[in-house]
């Protein structure tokens, strides 16, 4: 199950987001997992429990959006006629080559935290950050994170909510 090295990736990659930004006890760490990364949403969030399970950060609740792939005919536009996880090769309308885009995520959108807070001090105020552009995607397998392709937003830091 390589989701559990994913969600301890994705654990590292929140942690460092939040001590960068001045540190505090995880709250939510949003994670964007498209059709197409291999990824299993259910088994992630199981993962993530045991990643942050026995840390200061336990509890932390993991938030999963979910992006579906598409699939485009050149003559025809978007072909939705198909049932999840299956694939067509040519256009039902007009037997033209598919191609498929999008669907491929798989980056750690958003993290809040605590801000300063000790573990069990709920006293303070909530912060949210993006993590660094170079550390906000994880990879199969657990390896090390890439920095995102030119086509997505770079990563900023988020103010207080």
């Amino acid at each position: 199950m390589h989701e559990t090295g994913l969600a301890a990736d994705v654990y590292r990659i929140a942690r460092a987001a939040a001590d960068a930004r001045g540190g505090g006890r995880l709250e939510s760490v949003t994670l964007v997992v498209g059709e197409l990364a291999s990824v299993e949403p259910d088994l992630i969030a199981y993962a993530w429990e045991a990643a942050v399970g026995g840390t200061p950060d336990e509890g932390t609740r993991l938030a999963i959006e979910w992006r579906a792939a598409r699939q485009t005919c050149a003559a025809c536009g978007e072909i939705p006629e198909r049932a999840a996880g299956s694939w067509l090769r040519l256009c039902p309308r007009c037997d033209g080559a598919l191609a498929v885009s999008g669907g491929d995520e798989l980056d750690v959108r958003n993290v809040s935290f605590l801000e300063g807070e000790p573990v069990g001090d709920p006293r303070r105020r909530a912060r949210c950050a993006s993590p660094p552009a170079e550390n906000a995607h994880a990879q199969p397998g657990g390896g090390i994170p890439q920095a995102p392709s030119g086509d997505q937003e770079p990563a900023t830091a988020g103010g207080s909510p």
